[in-house]
């Protein structure tokens, strides 16, 4: 009898590796997937608390967002994104951005009138994020939501990184700055049933002390595609002198 508990055990556990790796590998063709798409449409929004006041000295914190961009990505013209009162179409390594004035040029040279250029590079195309998407993951579960299936599981400090948009704090655990902080995080993916991702769900949380200051991040993100195959925009004269030179 206790054998046979045994086996049934071991084969429970077993079962369930397999099914992890399933998920994983049938979410790795999701991602695999997006990097052939030939045009989207997106948008993401994120929000954060306990970042570091701006401005350095009293130790203090402030919440950010939500922050809404919104755009479009075709191969053949680049990638184009609005966030707030800035715009900015990227082809390879050429980018033009429309700063509050109303007017495009490259993003080194917002001086002057060009308020709203300053760090306004863009970003990479947000499919790309997706390759690979499932070594994100310290293990991944299968779910569905309607007609969808939804991938989800604990990140591993690179995907943290990696899904969270990789900027300030929401990096890698280890030492920074003189201190120490530690990253950890939780996303679902939303794939259709013709098999594209469309919806990315980021939770993460960086904790820790640089300097003596004490740090709680928490930030959520989302991304959602549509209009995949489908979406197209056009780019302005003025813009494409620049992306052009």
């Amino acid at each position: 009898m206790k054998l046979w508990t045994g086996w049934v055990a071991l084969a429970l556990m077993t079962g369930g590796a397999w099914a992890q790796d399933d998920a994983a590998a049938d979410l790795g063709k999701a991602g695999a997937k997006a990097q052939e798409w030939k045009s989207y449409s997106f948008k993401t929004a994120s929000k954060s608390e306990g970042m570091p006041q701006r401005g350095g000295g009293g130790g203090g914190q402030e919440n950010a967002g939500p922050r809404t961009t919104e755009g479009e990505y075709v191969a053949d013209k680049g990638l184009h994104s609005k966030t707030g009162e800035n715009e900015v179409i990227r082809k390879g390594e050429k980018t033009a951005v429309k700063g509050r004035d109303g007017k495009w040029a490259a993003p080194e040279t917002g001086g002057g009138g060009g308020r709203g250029r300053r760090g306004m590079g863009g970003f990479p195309p947000p499919h790309e994020s997706l390759k690979e998407i499932e070594k994100s993951f310290k293990s991944v579960a299968k779910g569905s939501d309607g007609d969808a299936t939804v991938y989800s599981g604990d990140l591993t400090a690179d995907g943290v990184t990696k899904l969270s948009g990789g900027r300030g704090f929401g990096g890698r655990g280890g030492r920074q700055g003189g201190g120490t902080l530690e990253s950890s995080g939780t996303a679902k993916v939303w794939v259709d049933a013709d098999g594209n991702i469309t919806k990315i769900e980021v939770k993460t949380q960086v904790k820790g002390k640089i300097q003596e200051r004490e740090f709680d991040i928490k930030t959520e993100r989302t991304v959602e595609f549509s209009k995949i195959g489908s979406t197209d925009f056009e780019i302005p004269e003025e813009a494409k002198a620049i992306l052009e030179k």
